[in-house]
């Protein structure tokens, strides 16, 4: 019994490697290589600010008889967001008409007044040279004539004077109407109807969200390739999948102390308002483009944890699995440029890490 279990046991053996030489090695998919262009870009998050930010005060005091629009709502400029009662400054604004009036008849008839002393005075110095009329008299008639033009003066002055009254009160009465400065939409609303106002008082803050800026911060060794009218693309998570363009406006003077990176400020247009102040971004600003790069999937490299320019591939040669460092690029989109230790003609294991052992046989599956 003995000797035939080993028998059996020989039989199935050879059985088992039979079919193991028949199945051969194992099969791998196999990518190669391929020249493209590659984008070198820095990766950049920050959050997105309004460029233009305006608090709608109060000129006067008053009583709050029309409320301003309520957030959210677009306004235009020019629009009137809300009106203080004016009947003080409409009656102030009426006497200061009048006391116009009255400043320019007064003018005229001072006019009338030098007309008259001016004819006096020289009806005196004719009179004068035929010896009809003493020195005292026609000092009396010339002292008259200077006398009437300085009154004119001081009714031009004085009517002067009542314009300027009149102007002041027309604008307290124009700002009893306060209206948008610009076209925008309303942030914050303070005050509603029937409340009392003093100066200076807040009554919304606006907020143009057609031009946004984005202001990120970039690690100081990446500083030199950083430069005002570079382009930059982002993501927000209110948008999934939708990408954003912005501009390179400004880079500061100065590195932030703590992380010794440097803020740099992106114009965003904004024109369908769809992008908010305050928004968390995430994105990467182009620095470089270059043609005929050597583009390999991601997947396919396996990355050196210690250093990031380091990796490692498994090339396929002569049936079997060779590991081949290679140094690393950039990555887009998935793929990541091999900088060197590859050629476009090689091929590797699209996927290492389930591919055999270093040094294994494999077949490219087709």
């Amino acid at each position: 019994m003995a000797l035939a279990g080993a028998v059996g046991c020989s039989r199935n053996a050879g059985s088992a490697g039979s079919s193991a030489a028949a199945a051969g090695p194992p099969e791998i998919s196999v990518v190669k290589a391929a020249r493209g262009r590659i984008e070198s870009v820095i990766p950049i998050t920050g959050a997105l600010l309004s460029t233009v930010q305006v608090d709608v005060k109060t000129e006067q005091t008053g009583r709050l008889i029309e409320a301003p629009p309520r957030e959210g709502e677009s306004v235009k400029r020019g629009q009137v967001l809300a009106r203080l009662d004016d009947t003080q400054y409409r009656l102030s604004e009426q006497q200061s008409r009048a006391g116009v009036a009255v400043a320019v008849a007064a003018l005229e008839r001072t006019r009338i007044a030098v007309h008259h002393a001016d004819r006096e005075l020289e009806r005196a110095r004719q009179v004068q040279t035929s010896g009809g009329i003493t020195q005292k008299d026609f000092q009396t008639a010339e002292w008259a004539s200077r006398d009437a033009r300085a009154q004119l003066q001081l009714a031009e002055a004085q009517l002067e004077q009542a314009r300027q009254a009149l102007a002041l009160s027309e604008k307290h009465l124009r700002d009893c109407t306060i209206v948008s400065p610009l076209d925008g939409e309303v942030q914050t609303h303070m005050h509603n109807a029937g409340i009392y106002l003093d100066t200076r008082e807040t009554l919304v803050r606006l907020v143009d969200n057609s031009q946004l800026e984005l202001e990120a911060a970039v690690p100081s060794n990446e500083l030199g390739r950083v430069r005002p009218g570079q382009t930059a693309r982002f993501t927000v998570d209110s948008f999934p999948g939708v990408t954003f363009g912005a501009t390179v406006l400004k880079v500061a003077p100065a590195l932030l102390e703590q992380t010794r990176s440097v803020k740099i400020r992106m114009a965003v247009p904004n024109p369908e308002r769809r992008l908010k102040a305050g928004m968390f971004a995430r994105g990467a600003i182009l620095v470089g483009v270059r043609d005929g790069a050597l583009l390999l999937p991601a997947a396919a490299v396996t990355r050196d944890a210690a250093d990031p320019a380091a990796g490692a591939v498994l090339v396929v040669a002569d049936g079997r699995l060779q590991k081949r460092p290679v140094q690393l690029g950039a990555e887009q989109k998935g793929q990541i440029e091999i900088v060197r230790g590859l050629t476009a003609e090689e091929v590797v294991a699209a996927d290492p890490q389930t591919a055999p052992a270093e040094g294994e046989p494999v077949r490219v599956k087709q």
